[in-house]
């Protein structure tokens, strides 16, 4: 286990962080006293970090944009996918669908 001054000082941040949470009421309250033309802040700041929170979402982020070709098998397979959904439309569910039907 490391000692080191860095690591026990993050430790001790860390604890601080999680010993000072906020009240949920009291975020509730603050964003129910904002003018509605402001919500959309709130809402893209929440979005935001909840983006930072998910490791999955932070590498999504930040990897680097695919440059293979679309191959003529990839092609193919990408029409047969939309035709697809084209047929049956009920087939497509969310991600919060999904990790209801997954208990996540």
């Amino acid at each position: 286990m490391d000692t080191s001054p860095t690591v026990h000082g993050e430790r001790a941040k860390v604890h601080r962080m999680i010993d000072d949470l906020p009240d949920p009421q009291t975020l509730h309250q603050l964003i129910d006293e904002l003018p509605l033309r402001e919500l959309h802040w709130v809402e893209y700041s929440l979005e935001t970090l909840h983006d930072l929170a998910d490791p999955v979402q932070r590498a999504l982020n930040i990897a680097p944009p695919d440059d293979e070709p679309v191959t003529p098998e990839d092609a193919h397979a990408l029409e047969a996918a939309e035709d697809e959904v084209r047929r049956d439309p009920s087939r497509i569910r969310t991600l919060d669908e999904v990790r209801r039907e997954l208990g996540l």
